[in-house]
C-alpha cells in the first residue's frame, strides 16, 4: 500500500510528537527530580577532583603565558620553535614558585601563629576573668541578671553548655569522625586535582583544538565563529577578574598585617590571613573576616577589636575609592546593582562558589544579552545608548 504522505500533515505531526516528547521528558524530570539531584551530586562528587584540576590550571595559565613569552623566549629559533621544551618549562617554573610561595608564606605565618595561639592559651584565664567581670556588669547595668536561671556569669553559661555537649556527645563523636574521614578525602583528591592541573596545562593546546573541532562539526560556521568568540570573550573576562580578585585580596591582607602591626594589635599576621582570604568573596567577604577578626579580639580586649574595626573600615574605604578602580576597573562591565544581584544569585544556588565566580558568570550572560539587544537595536536603526531611552518624570 502506497502511502500519500503530505508536507503540511508531516511537519505538524513532527511538531506534536517533539512537543510531546519536551512535555513527558518534562514530566519525567519532576516527579524524579529528587533523585536527578541526588545522582547529579553523586557525579560531580566523583570528578570533584578533575574539576578542581581544571580550576588550578585556569588560575595558572595566565603566569604560564607569562613565562612562555617572557623568559623561555630566547630558546626558540625560526630552525627551532621547541615549543614543548617552552611549555614544560614554563609549567614546571610557574609550579615550582607556586608551591615555593606555599611554603614561603607557611614558614613565616606558621611560627608566628603557632606563638598567638600559645599566648592566647597562656592568657586564656585572664581573658575569661575579664569578659566575666564586664558581662556581669552590663547585666547588671541592664538588670538581665533574673532572666538568666543562676545569674549572667561564664561559669554559669559553661554548665550550661556543658550540659547540652553531654547529650549530644555521641553526634559530636559521629561527626569528629566523618570530618577526619573527609579530611582524608581531601587531601586525596588535592594531591589528585594538582595532577590533573598538570596533564591539562600539558594537553591545552590539543584540548582546545579538539573543543573547535566539535563546535565547527556540530554547528554551521557563522554560529560556530560567534560560539568561539563568544568563549574567548568570556576566557578574558573570567581570568582577568579571578586575577584580579587574588591581587587585590593579597593587597588587602598586606594592608592590614602592616597597618595592625604598627598599632600593636595581637594575633595580626592570623587576622591579616583571615581577612585577606576572605576579601576573595566580594563584598560579604570583608564583613565576615572583619567580624571572625573581631571575636577573636573582643575576648583579648574590647579596645583591640574597636581598633580593628577602624582599621578594616579606612582600609575598606581604600579598597572601594583606590584599589578596587585601579585593579579591577570595569573589567566585567557590571554595575553595582547587577554586581550585588550576582552575588546574591550565585551564592543561593551555588554556595560558596557560586558567590565568588557569580560576577564573572553573570557578566558573561550581560555581555550575550547586551549583544543580542544591540543587534536587534541595529537592524531596526534604533540608538543604543541608553541616555537615549531616558525620560524626564514630573513630580
Amino acid at each position: 500500500m502506497k502511502i500519500d504522505w503530505n508536507r503540511k500533515y508531516t511537519t505538524i505531526a513532527v511538531y506534536a510528537f517533539l512537543v510531546l516528547t519536551a512535555v513527558a521528558a518534562a514530566v519525567i524530570t519532576l516527579l524524579n527530580l529528587s533523585g536527578i539531584t541526588k545522582t547529579l551530586g553523586k557525579f560531580i562528587e566523583v570528578i570533584n577532583p578533575v574539576l578542581w584540576g581544571f580550576a588550578i590550571a585556569y588560575i595558572l595559565n595566565r603566569p604560564t603565558k607569562f613565562f612562555k613569552r617572557k623568559v623561555f623566549r630566547f630558546l626558540e629559533t625560526p630552525k627551532k620553535p621547541r615549543k614543548k621544551l617552552i611549555n614544560c618549562l614554563s609549567i614546571a617554573s610557574v609550579y615550582i614558585l607556586f608551591i615555593a610561595f606555599i611554603f614561603a608564606l607557611l614558614a613565616i605565618l606558621v611560627p608566628q601563629i603557632s606563638y598567638s595561639i600559645s599566648v592566647f592559651a597562656e592568657n586564656l584565664p585572664e581573658y575569661l576573668s575579664s569578659l566575666d567581670t564586664w558581662l556581669q556588669q552590663i547585666a547588671h547595668d541592664l538588670h538581665a541578671d533574673e532572666l538568666i536561671e543562676g545569674g549572667v556569669s561564664l561559669s554559669n553559661l559553661f554548665d550550661k553548655a556543658f550540659t547540652y555537649l553531654e547529650a549530644i556527645l555521641p553526634v559530636i563523636a559521629n561527626a569528629g569522625i566523618d570530618i577526619a574521614t573527609k579530611i582524608v578525602s581531601y587531601a586525596s583528591n588535592a594531591v589528585l586535582a594538582i595532577v590533573i592541573s598538570i596533564y591539562t596545562l600539558l594537553s591545552k593546546d590539543l584540548l582546545i583544538s579538539q573543543a573547535k573541532k566539535v563546535v565547527y562539526a556540530l554547528f554551521n560556521e557563522k554560529y560556530a565563529d560567534n560560539t568561539i568568540a563568544l568563549t574567548r570573550e568570556s576566557n578574558e573576562i573570567f581570568s582577568a577578574y579571578i586575577s584580579n580578585v587574588l591581587l587585590e585580596a593579597l593587597i588587602i591582607g598586606i594592608l592590614h598585617f602592616i597597618v595592625l602591626t604598627i598599632c600593636r594589635v595581637p594575633y595580626t599576621p592570623l587576622i591579616s590571613v583571615i581577612i585577606g582570604i576572605t576579601d576573595i568573596i566580594p563584598y560579604i567577604g570583608p564583613v565576615v573576616g572583619a567580624a571572625i577578626s573581631m571575636l577573636l579580639l573582643f575576648v583579648v580586649s574590647p579596645a583591640y577589636a574597636f581598633t580593628l574595626l577602624i582599621v578594616t573600615i579606612c582600609i575598606q574605604q581604600l579598597e572601594a575609592h583606590i584599589i578596587a578602580p585601579k585593579i579591577l576597573g570595569e573589567s566585567t562591565g557590571l554595575t553595582k546593582f547587577w554586581v550585588v544581584f550576582a552575588i546574591l544569585l550565585g551564592g543561593g544556588l551555588f554556595g560558596l562558589p557560586g558567590t565568588i565566580l557569580g560576577i564573572p558568570l553573570f557578566a558573561v550572560l550581560y555581555t550575550i544579552l547586551r549583544q543580542f539587544i544591540y543587534s536587534r537595536l541595529k537592524k531596526r536603526n534604533l540608538s543604543i545608548r541608553s541616555e537615549d531611552y531616558s525620560s524626564e518624570v514630573d513630580d
